[in-house]
């Protein structure tokens, strides 16, 4: 019986690679034949070579590449492991010179996402997916392109419509947290008893809150929205609410962006995730969102912007964060790892009976 249902899962572990293959191979030849015709329309004979030159240089050195790691693989099977602790400062040595280039590589202007953009506004998403994956995105460019890869802007949308779409959308994120907040007065803070830097956090942030409720008052903002009543469920919310105010004191609050306004951000942090889950009482909260959650505000800058681009990340990887996602994904895992490496698997099972449960912060992020 085991037999059976660790077939069933290795062949739907198959399943899922064949199908991700199967999307990139479509990719990759749609943008073959968009190249192909536009070198033939727009690229003289004379330049043609030229054009042609690079691509299959980077062809070689991919097959370069391909060779010296598989012989790599060979070498390392017939010699042993590496040393743990060696591989690991290789590791991080690479992972930080990488990040170093990367933060001093400015893209130049022809390079830049920004260059992608037609007289109206409207952005050549394909070539920009190409761009991302090609060379990632550059700080200066992340507020833009994340909006159109997390499903905020539409793909053709102009500039004036993604002007008005953020109206739009500022003011239904202040109607949607004005809803809860008055629903549940006793949860529009965050309680805290033995943190004096987080408390002297809420004083700001409450006063900021009177500011900008004074600026535009609740009844404004629900006239605009002329939205139907949202019935949320208080037992479910209680519980949510419970998990986000015990992961929001210890979220990021080491790093600089947070540290440079006294932690006020923490709590425009849980403002987003309390609104998410009042919302998305379906999904719910799950630990890991916080951290998601925590790069959005800290790259947009923007609570609203960062509320948004959340509900779009979790409109595709919600299933991830759920008990069943979890557990399906730890099981692959055990099931992988019995058939690749038995004798760590058999170690593991015999010293943990949660075998593989420490993988946990691997699976949701």
């Amino acid at each position: 019986m085991k037999a059976v249902e660790a077939s069933g899962l290795a062949y739907q572990l198959l399943q899922s690679w064949l199908q991700a293959i199967r999307e990139t191979i479509t990719l990759l030849w749609q943008f073959a034949e968009h190249q192909a015709q536009w070198l033939l329309q727009e690229v003289s004979k004379s330049h043609l070579l030229k054009t042609l030159c690079p691509c299959l240089g980077f062809l070689i050195r991919t097959k370069a590449q391909l060779t010296t790691n598989h012989n790599t693989d060979e070498g390392r099977t017939a010699d042993g492991s590496r040393n743990n602790s060696t591989r690991h400062e290789e590791n991080h040595a690479t992972c930080s010179c990488s990040g170093r280039e990367r933060e001093k590589d400015t893209p130049l202007p022809s390079q830049s996402i920004y260059s992608l953009f037609d007289s109206d506004g409207r952005m050549d998403v394909f070539r920009m997916r190409k761009l991302v994956y090609e060379r990632g995105t550059h700080p200066s460019e992340r507020k833009i392109t994340w909006k159109f890869l997390f499903g905020v802007y539409p793909e053709r949308s102009t500039t004036e419509e993604r002007k008005e779409l953020d109206r739009q959308m500022a003011s239904q994120y202040k109607w949607m947290k004005h809803s809860w907040k008055q629903r549940f007065p006793w949860a529009a803070c965050l309680t805290v008893h033995s943190d004096l830097e987080l408390s002297l956090a809420i004083q700001r942030y409450d006063e900021e809150q009177k500011e900008a409720e004074a600026a535009k008052p609740p009844t404004e903002i629900h006239n605009e929205q002329r939205l139907p009543a949202q019935f949320i469920n208080e037992r479910q919310f209680q519980r949510a609410l419970k998990d986000i105010d015990a992961d929001i004191p210890r979220t990021d609050r080491h790093r600089t962006f947070f540290q440079r306004e006294g932690l006020v951000k923490l709590l425009y942090l849980r403002d987003i995730l309390v609104t998410y889950v009042a919302f998305h009482q379906d999904i719910g909260y799950c630990h890991g969102m916080n951290d998601f959650a925590s790069r959005f505000l800290e790259t947009l800058d923007n609570e609203t912007e960062a509320f948004w681009c959340f509900v779009g990340y979790m409109r595709r990887s919600a299933w991830s964060f759920t008990t069943m996602g979890v557990r399906r994904k730890t099981q692959i895992c055990e099931e992988v790892l019995r058939h690749v490496d038995p004798e760590l698997y058999s170690h593991i099972e015999s010293v943990s009976k949660e075998k593989l449960i420490f993988c946990l912060s691997l699976h949701l992020m």
